[in-house]
């Protein structure tokens, strides 16, 4: 494997196959149950955070690896791998062709490499620290749309787990921006490295999906902070202050409306 953690196409291989698992296990009605935080839970997702957690401390025994849906930590680990198994469940489960699975490797808190697969239609975003944002084979990079009007952005503005963005959102939409909160915020953090979405507000604090966008995109020429626009650091057991993620042109307009006061 030629590192000391996954490079890139180990990373994909695991996106593939279980791609196929969510495109086999994938009908108009999935039955699901739901966990203690009110988000929804189906055996696919399990099934595939099982074998990517089993394998990678196969493999790689010395790293940290963390699951959506279980966790394979190891103490005094400089590398952490942190995935979601099915980004998206929610429409996975009710027949919705929206999801990823979506991964990262973490060094010292800071994402390295990262996937983002939409299953659906094959497309892969990836990258490694340095080397440049690809989807699939092509190079891509982030739009260069500078205006809230005519611009798309993903918001989750319902979530209060650290502050309602009710306002953020109104605010938005004012100023003449598209605004969507389909639940799978990874494969629009896909579309913002190909330039066709402008950012992501997430008021999250787990940090399944954003260390993989976050490489993704700042190799592409985007940016990503927290919420607040500070540096954003990644561990177990700590949790993070939501995100912003965007083509960067954009990205200081989006901290002030989301932090300004009514």
């Amino acid at each position: 494997m030629g590192k000391n953690y996954p490079n890139y196409l180990y990373l994909a291989a695991l996106a593939k196959n279980a791609g196929a698992t969510i495109r086999d296990n994938f009908k108009l009605a999935v039955a699901c149950e739901w966990k203690g935080d009110n988000k929804p839970l189906t055996t696919t997702d399990t099934a595939i955070n099982d074998i990517v957690v089993t394998k990678i401390s196969r493999d790689f025994p010395h790293i940290a690896v963390a699951g959506e849906e279980r966790e394979g930590i190891k103490q005094e680990s400089e590398y952490l791998i942190v995935f979601d198994p099915v980004d998206g469940t929610m429409c996975f489960a009710n027949g919705i062709p929206i999801c990823t699975f979506v991964i990262a490797v973490v060094k010292n808190g800071l994402p390295i490499s990262g996937v983002i697969y939409d299953p659906f239609q094959e497309r892969m975003w990836h990258a490694e620290k340095g080397m440049g944002a690809y989807e699939n084979e092509r190079t891509i990079s982030v739009s260069k749309h500078a205006a809230l009007p005519r611009s798309y952005i993903w918001i989750w503005w319902r979530n209060e787990s650290i502050r309602s963005l009710e306002a953020a959102n109104r605010k938005l939409k004012a100023a003449g921006a598209t605004c969507v909160s389909i639940p799978s915020v990874a494969f629009f953090g896909g579309l913002i490295t190909a330039g066709k979405v402008h950012a992501t507000i997430m008021p999250e604090q787990q940090i399944w999906e954003t260390p993989a966008m976050q490489i993704i995109i700042e190799e592409a020429g985007g940016r990503v902070t927290d919420i607040d626009g500070n540096l954003l650091k990644y561990q177990m057991g700590v949790p993070m202050n939501g995100h912003i993620a965007s083509n960067g042109v954009l990205h200081d307009k989006l901290l002030q409306i989301v932090n300004e006061k009514d």
